[in-house]
């Protein structure tokens, strides 16, 4: 799974750093932590 989850968090993260620094939200942060830390 980490090989399918490695390129799918690779732009996950530029997208969720972009809107965090954009505008703070800690619901979609705490989502998009919590995949990439199974992963």
């Amino acid at each position: 799974m980490t090989a399918v989850a490695n390129p799918l968090v690779s732009p996950l993260k530029k997208l969720t750093i972009s809107k965090g620094t954009k505008s703070p939200s800690p619901g979609s942060r705490l989502r998009s932590k919590s995949p990439v830390d199974t992963g």
